[in-house]
Parts: structure tokens; C-alpha cells; sequence
């Protein structure tokens, strides 16, 4: 039909047309356009074959009667497919046309009439696409006219067999990423969605002993400026962080946590900064760290004070810059992190002992947030205790509540809690544990308050308790406005029997008028 000069434009503008996008229907469009000039065609089709599900779908169509063509991404069943696949394959030609459907394999014209298609007064050319013995789909020519195809136009589609199947390729690679992506998008905002959920911006305490901590978060969280959060272990930083992070312009993008003390030495500049492959013995590939997964987000660099110094360096060029070098990099990247600092240790003693920079203790230090102990907010104690109970059922797969006993929170409140919130969480775990049912008593507790040098545990224990007792029964009755017993009573919220809190209030001088509570 064509000479070996046609042949040659053919086969090259065909495959311009076909490789032209990674979109197959703007690929399919352009060809489609294309192929008019030189085959009967009123529509074409592709058909993908997933290898992993044995299942087809159509990918893409383009036609001139939309009215008439199958429905893009309309699927086969497995057993269709699978007698449709062996019947387009067992041809062993590149293409092949089917001028009368009534005459071919039967399972075409059933293809034809799950797509409802009229069979009767059209012709088709297949072209079915493997590579690497691996079936990938087929490319389907059709015009709405019987007997329309000769050999001359399978000798053309033969010369599409390879531009095709690379191009299929292409376009389930294409798909396959831009699924990825889509998963990915998605993941991430479940995750953000959970993070505010669990740690969110209500934070444990936050109308109690942490009001003036939270006060300082809401300031400092729409700022990208630095934030050192100082406070023994156990004491609760990474909420603190995770609150700061939640109120943020950044809550949309990633928190990245970095334990500064969990990492081997070896290994700092790796984790915090990334490597390229080849840059170390090990180093098989190229890996982002933290600070790059991080970029548009916040990185909370817990316990900083445990950096080694040459990590240090690095550290205040990045935060000075934004940018970084990979391990064994050659070129900067630039990031966009705001850095949360958090340690238990004296940073100040540390710099003058040259165990930690100045300058970079000047950079991190912008805003410090000191976190008080439990022992010194011991109004938090029941609330926590409360959280922890819950949470640990939950945890612990256990559907019936357990409720502690009424001598339960003078135990948790005579106790130093040394480990702060942290200890608390596992006293709570240990002892639903060691109470598999009913109420929680907390008995294996013992008060271990310490004294102030100078003074007694006799002389200033009681006095202690008393006054941590007076003062959580106060905020107890202030947040519930001055209501002692029923629903939304404070003898429920600290979960102790309303007559025993009404005699402890007696015995402590602790009233619930309502002007009396305002005042004190």
C-alpha cells in the first residue's frame, strides 16, 4: 500500500505520536489524530493487563463517537480476561484483524457485548503488546464499518509493536508512581490527622500546672524562631514540642523527632544530615536525613545536649544557612526547618565547661520554655492518672473500665514521682497489670517526698501533702464551678467518694462558694 519511504515516515511519526507523553490519553489523543491519514479508524483503545491481580482495564480511548466506545478504565473480570488474553496471544502475530465478530473466537464478541457495543457493523485491529515474556495489553484500532481491513494495514501496525509495548511500559510505570504519590499523600494526612489527635494542641494540664507553659507555646508557636524546651526526663518536652508544632503555619508539614542520644556517634552526621551512596563502607545508596525529611515541617532534636561537637558544627551551619551537605556531598541543599531543642541538662554549664558550642547554644536558645516536674504541678495528677487508665485499657484490649479506690490518689499524690510523667505512665501500666479487674488501688506506691535540705522528712512531709491535696481539691472545684458531687462534680473528676471529699475539704479549709474560690 505504501513504499519503503512511507514506511519510514510512518514508523516515525507513529512512534513520536505513541512516546510523546507519559499521559496515556494525551498520548492516545495524539495518535489517534495521527493514524486517520493512513488506517480506517473511527476509535482507539488500550487495555492494560495487570500481572498482578490477572486482571485487564481499559487505560484509555479516543474516538469520534464517544456514544459507541467502551467506558475508559472499565474492567474485566479474572476468567474474561484470562480467555480474552489466551485468544489475543495465541495468534503469535504482532497484530492481527477480525473483520466479521460473528465468525472470530467467540470471547470477542462477548468482550463486545459486556462493553455493549454493536459488533455486528464494525472492524478491529489488535495489537497485542509483551516484553520480556511479559504480557502488557493491546492496543485495539476500530472503525465502525464491516470487512474494513486488509493485510496491508496489519503490515503498518506490525511496525508498532515495539513503540507500543515501550511505550505500555512507560504509561503502567507512569501510573503505577502516580498511585504511589497519591498513597503517600494520603498516609501523610492520616498520620497529621493522628498526631493532632493524640497530641493535638489540648495538652494534659494545660488549665492546671502547665498554664503558663501553654501561654508561652501559643506565642511562640506562630513564630518560626527556635525553641529550647528545658525539663528533667520524663517531664513531658515532646508534647510540649508536638503542641508548638500543631499550633504552627508548619502543622501541614512532617515533625520529625531525633534523639540525639539514641544515635551511635559514627552515626550522627548521617542521620541528622544524609549521605550519598558510596560515601562510607555500607553506604549502598543515597539516604535523606533527617533534616531533608523535615524541609517544610518542624525536626525536634530531643536530649540536644548529648550532640558530640563535631555534630555540633554541623548543626549551627545548617540552622545559620538552611542548607546542608550530605556525607560524602558535593553540592548544598537547601532546607526549610524550624528546629525545636529539648534537654534535661544545664547547656549553660556544658558551654563553660566547652562540652557544648556557645554559638550554637545562642541559636537554640531563642526562646526557652522551662517544663516543671510533676512533683511541683501535682493539680495534674488525677487528670493524667485518668488519661493513662483509659489508655492503657485501651492498650491492654480490656473493655471493662477500672476506676481507682479513694485512698488511690493520696497515693499518687504522696509520691515524689522521680521519673515525672513518663513514671506515672508505667506505674498506671504496672498496676492495671497487677489488677487484672476491679478498682485500682496503687498500694505497692510509698510516699518518697524529699525534703529541702535543713528540714526533716517529719517536719515538712505532711505539711507538703496537705498543701498539694488543698490545692489540687481547689482546681479540681474551680474547674467545675464550685460543684462537689453528681455529674461534672469534682469528687468525680479526682474519683474519690463525694462524702470523703467533702470531709477532706473540711479538714484542709478548702471551700466551694463560688466567690470564695474566685478569690483565693
Amino acid at each position: 500500500m505504501h513504499g519503503d519511504l512511507d514506511e519510514y515516515k510512518f514508523f516515525k511519526e507513529a512512534t513520536l505520536h505513541i512516546c510523546g507523553s507519559l499521559h496515556v490519553q494525551e498520548a492516545i489523543d495524539a495518535f489517534y489524530t495521527f493514524i486517520q491519514d493512513w488506517i480506517p479508524c473511527d476509535e482507539v483503545e488500550v487495555g492494560y493487563y495487570d500481572n498482578l491481580t490477572s486482571t485487564g482495564m481499559v487505560l484509555a480511548n479516543a474516538t469520534c463517537k464517544p456514544e459507541l466506545s467502551s467506558a475508559p478504565m472499565a474492567r474485566y473480570s479474572k476468567s474474561e480476561w484470562q480467555r480474552y488474553r489466551d485468544a489475543l496471544f495465541s495468534s503469535g502475530s504482532d497484530s492481527f484483524y477480525i473483520n466479521d465478530f460473528e465468525t472470530a473466537d467467540p470471547i470477542f464478541a462477548l468482550v463486545e457485548r459486556l462493553h455493549q457495543s454493536d459488533h455486528k457493523n464494525k472492524s478491529s485491529l489488535f495489537i497485542p503488546l509483551s516484553m520480556n515474556d511479559q504480557d502488557l495489553g493491546l492496543i485495539i484500532i476500530t472503525t465502525y464499518k464491516a470487512h474494513a481491513f486488509t493485510r496491508d494495514h496489519t503490515h503498518l501496525t506490525n511496525l508498532l509493536h515495539a513503540p507500543f509495548a515501550i511505550a505500555m511500559a512507560n504509561w503502567s510505570q507512569h501510573l503505577t508512581l502516580i498511585q504511589y504519590k497519591s498513597d503517600l499523600e494520603d498516609d501523610c494526612r492520616y498520620f497529621q490527622k493522628a498526631l493532632r489527635k493524640e497530641a493535638g494542641t489540648h495538652v494534659i494540664g494545660s488549665e492546671g500546672g502547665l498554664k503558663e507553659v501553654m501561654k508561652m507555646v501559643a506565642k511562640v508557636a506562630v513564630t518560626d524562631s527556635p525553641v529550647m524546651i528545658l525539663g528533667e526526663t520524663g517531664s513531658g518536652k515532646e508534647v510540649i514540642a508536638n503542641a508548638i508544632h500543631a499550633s504552627s503555619n508548619r502543622k501541614q508539614g512532617p515533625f520529625i523527632k531525633v534523639n540525639c542520644g539514641a544515635i551511635p556517634e559514627n552515626l550522627v552526621d548521617s542521620e541528622l544530615f544524609g549521605h550519598e551512596k558510596g560515601a562510607f563502607t555500607g553506604a549502598s545508596k543515597s539516604h535523606r536525613g533527617r533534616f531533608e525529611r523535615a524541609s517544610g515541617g518542624t525536626l525536634f532534636l530531643d536530649e540536644v545536649g548529648e550532640l558530640p561537637l563535631h555534630a555540633q558544627v554541623r548543626l549551627l551551619r545548617v540552622i545559620q544557612n538552611q542548607e546542608l551537605e550530605r556525607v560524602g556531598g558535593t553540592h548544598p541543599i537547601p532546607v526549610d526547618v524550624r528546629v525545636i531543642s529539648a534537654t534535661h541538662r544545664d547547656l549553660a554549664a556544658m558551654v563553660k565547661g566547652r562540652t557544648f558550642r556557645q554559638d550554637l547554644w545562642f541559636r537554640l536558645n531563642v526562646f526557652p520554655i522551662d517544663l516543671p516536674p510533676l512533683r511541683n504541678r501535682p493539680e495534674d495528677i488525677p487528670d493524667l492518672a485518668h488519661h493513662f487508665v483509659i489508655e492503657k485499657l485501651s492498650a491492654l484490649r480490656r473493655k471493662t473500665p477500672q476506676v481507682m479506690t479513694e485512698g488511690a490518689l493520696d497515693r499518687l499524690l504522696s509520691y515524689s514521682w522521680p521519673g515525672n510523667v513518663r513514671e506515672l505512665q508505667n506505674v498506671v501500666e504496672r498496676e492495671l497489670i497487677l489488677t487484672p479487674s476491679g478498682p485500682l488501688n496503687f498500694e505497692s506506691l510509698t510516699p518518697q517526698q524529699p525534703a529541702p535540705s535543713g528540714q526533716t522528712d517529719d517536719e515538712e512531709t505532711p505539711e507538703t501533702l496537705n498543701q498539694a491535696m488543698a490545692r489540687t481539691i481547689h482546681k479540681a472545684l474551680v474547674a467545675c464551678n464550685g460543684k462537689v458531687q453528681g455529674k461534672g462534680g469534682a469528687a468525680l473528676r479526682l474519683g474519690i467518694n463525694p462524702s470523703t471529699l467533702r470531709a477532706r475539704m473540711e479538714k484542709l479549709g478548702v471551700t466551694h462558694k463560688k466567690k470564695a474560690l474566685h478569690q483565693t
